[in-house]
Order: structure tokens, then C-alpha cells, then sequence
């Protein structure tokens, strides 16, 4: 009786996927996770970046001109040079959807490099 019952359990823990492949129950609750709570909130952050010592070059300033445009729902940036050192850096503000300020500045270290 005990594998016989085990059997059932088995054959109906059995489905088939879209592809008509059989997946386990387990599988299955694996591939219909949740997705990463996504952002309901948009946050204004404002932008210090330079580098130490040096001024930020174009190439930084278009690089993040690039990624906020995908990734920001408003911003405006300026170079500029600062009063003590008269290094050029880039100052803004940005209005994002995120959860967590650390991935967002993750983010933008890896858009510059």
C-alpha cells in the first residue's frame, strides 16, 4: 500500500511545462517565483562625482548621460570646477525608482567603470 501510494504522489507531482517537458512540482514553484521587488517610489538624489586628484573627463559625463536616460525619470547634470582644487567634476540631481541608495551607487561605479 505504502508504494502505491508514493506512486500516485509521484504521477501527480508530475507536470508539463510549456515546452511539454515534465517538471516536478519543485521546478515548477521554482521558475514561478516572485520577481525582485520592484520599486514603487522615486527618490531625488543629488550627485558629487569626481576622481581623486584628477578632473572627470567628457567620457564620464556622456557615460552617465547615457545610462540616465534609460534609467532615470528626470535629471539634470553640469560639470563644473570646485572652488579649493579648481578640479572638474560632475554635479547633479536625479529622480530614480530604487530601493536601496548602495545598488544605486553600485550602478553608476559600474556605468563609469
Amino acid at each position: 500500500m505504502t508504494q502505491m501510494f508514493s506512486k500516485e504522489v509521484k504521477e501527480a507531482s508530475h507536470t508539463l511545462n510549456e515546452d511539454g517537458q515534465e517538471a516536478t512540482k519543485r521546478n515548477q514553484m521554482k521558475a514561478e517565483k516572485k520577481p525582485r521587488r520592484v520599486p514603487k517610489k522615486s527618490f531625488d538624489v543629488s550627485l558629487t562625482i569626481g576622481i581623486p586628484g584628477e578632473n572627470v573627463n567628457e567620457k564620464v559625463f556622456n557615460l552617465l548621460v547615457n545610462w540616465l536616460e534609460y534609467r532615470a525619470e528626470m535629471a539634470m547634470l553640469a560639470l563644473e570646477r570646485g572652488d579649493t582644487f579648481l578640479q572638474l567634476h560632475v554635479q547633479g540631481m536625479v529622480r530614480v525608482k530604487t530601493n536601496n541608495t548602495r545598488i544605486l551607487k553600485r550602478e553608476i561605479k559600474e556605468v563609469i567603470g
